[in-house]
């Protein structure tokens, strides 16, 4: 494992609440290695830091709980005390800054210094870490009332050269800059990005993928903590290791992934409001045996979702004639009553497997065996989301399924 690089620049952002602003001042700061990028937000669901932890790997977010939006000076304090690297620069979230302002702060900070340069309605500061610290060490502080504060224990103000920033419309211009969510830290923790089997599949399908695409250093952190802004809490709600690990034996990774059960949960990326469309589904060493020697006259099938049941799974008054639609065909359900080997094995020896959203179709996807998913009641946006770039027969109810199925398998 690789050990991180020491940023030689944290920026401290307390967000206001508002998404928008941050689209233009976040990327600049995001794609550059050199530079650490902290968000304090309060915590709620849909707000920056709920997003930026969904879609910027690389983001510090911190959560200061309460007053929303945060206080600014109180989010100073709080940012500081995470920030890594030996400088910080304190700026408004609608500050776009330049590529010329790293080089700039680097060329002039100094012991017995503190940088400022005017950013419109917030002036940006940038100070030692000691200083900071120090600034804030009984409350927070923000803008002039940090600068004061700063000024207050010696040291000298120097102003930044013009020109470091950019209004978004001629950031417009010169066009959007690198997305950043194209560059990961090096070494990355992963979590799982839900409690479900299927949410655990797909976590780790994702872990892999940015561990081959990227080429950084990937663990996968094993254990679950609620949604951010719903149930979400600071010790683990449930501890997966010994399903993950289930999962990993069953695989075949070129790569080790390995796991971690002790990782401050504030240091692990859990992408759980992702589109999730990336083109991997890592192979089971269990395959799909084919149609060599004809049909293997089995199929199989789950249809008892345990979340979101009443939308997914089929009414009842269906079951008979989904477990009846192929005459001669052995009929056997995937589920907890059989581990993931024994599950692999059966859906590898039949000709098909259908079912509800559910951990089993991802495992099937990996198997390689044909997979028909019923939508019933599901949103489509959900089920696109989850299964949009899989290689699932989309059966919107038990008719379709069955019209499909039996058409598939030469019945119709």
């Amino acid at each position: 494992m690789r050990e991180p690089q020491r940023p030689l620049l944290s920026f401290i952002v307390p967000s206001r609440g508002q998404m928008g602003e941050l689209w233009f001042s976040a990327p600049p700061l995001l794609v550059d290695g050199r530079v650490e990028y902290v968000l304090v937000d309060s915590g709620r669901a849909e707000c920056p830091g709920h997003v930026a932890r969904c879609y910027w790997p690389v983001a510090k977010v911190v959560d200061l709980p309460g007053c929303h939006p945060v206080d600014p000076g109180r989010a100073v304090r709080a940012g500081a005390r995470v920030a890594a690297a030996p400088w910080l620069a304190v700026l408004g979230p609608a500050i776009i800054v330049s590529e010329r302002f790293l080089s700039a702060v680097l060329a002039v900070r100094a012991e017995g210094v503190f940088l400022t340069a005017d950013g419109g309605e917030d002036p940006v500061i940038v100070c030692s870490r000691e200083a900071l610290a120090q600034a804030t060490s009984e409350d927070g502080a923000f803008g002039e009332a940090l600068c004061r504060r700063l000024g207050a224990l010696g040291l000298k103000r120097v102003q930044l050269p013009p020109g470091l920033f950019f209004r978004p419309e001629e950031l417009r211009r010169r066009g959007t800059p690198a997305m950043p969510e194209v560059r990961f830290p090096d070494p990355v923790t992963i979590g799982i990005v839900g409690p479900g089997l299927g949410d655990i599949f797909k976590g780790l399908y994702y872990a892999y993928w940015v561990q081959q695409t990227y080429s950084v250093d990937v663990s996968l952190y094993t254990n679950w903590h609620g949604f951010r802004g719903k149930d979400f809490t600071p010790e683990p709600l449930l501890r997966k290791e010994a399903v993950v690990r289930e999962i990993l034996d069953l695989l075949d990774l070129p790569r080790p992934l390995p796991v971690v059960t002790d990782a401050p949960v504030e240091e692990v990326f859990v992408p759980d409001q992702l589109p999730w469309h990336f083109p991997m589904t890592v192979a089971a060493r269990v395959r799909w045996r084919g149609w060599g020697r004809g049909l293997h006259r089995r199929i199989a099938y789950q249809l008892d979702g345990v979340s979101a049941a009443d939308e997914k799974n089929p009414p009842p008054g269906d079951v008979a004639r989904l477990l009846g639609f192929a005459p001669g065909f052995e009929m056997v359900p995937l589920g907890k009553h059989l581990s993931l080997r024994q599950c692999a094995e059966v859906a590898a020896e039949s000709d098909l497997f259908f079912g509800v959203d559910s951990g089993m179709l991802q495992l099937c996807y990996a198997i390689g065996v044909p997979v028909f998913l019923i939508g019933y009641r599901m949103s489509c946006l959900h089920l696109f989301k989850w299964h949009g770039d899989r290689h699932a027969v989309y059966c919107a109810d038990t008719a379709d399924l069955v019209f499909k199925a039996r058409l598939f398998l030469g019945l119709s």
